[in-house]
């Protein structure tokens, strides 16, 4: 399972990125260490469209929480 971990806007984001056998493609991701998970019902075309899609989540999550002290 790819992993992939950055910074964004003072929060530490990582994200597990994994493809069934189904074609579905499925991540989790944690800000700061708090875990949350997303499911997807249908397939992308590819690691990176999923990934891209999977970091926009992450982000838009990121920017309704309070900057790390």
């Amino acid at each position: 399972m790819p992993h992939v971990s950055y910074e964004y806007s003072g929060h530490n984001i990582d994200i597990d990125v994994d493809e069934d056998r189904n074609g579905r493609w499925h991540w989790s991701y944690r800000i700061d260490g708090e875990c949350y998970t997303v499911g997807r019902d249908r397939p992308l075309k590819s690691y990176d469209s999923m990934l891209g899609e999977a970091k926009r989540i992450a982000e838009q999550e990121a920017d309704q929480l309070p900057p790390l002290q």
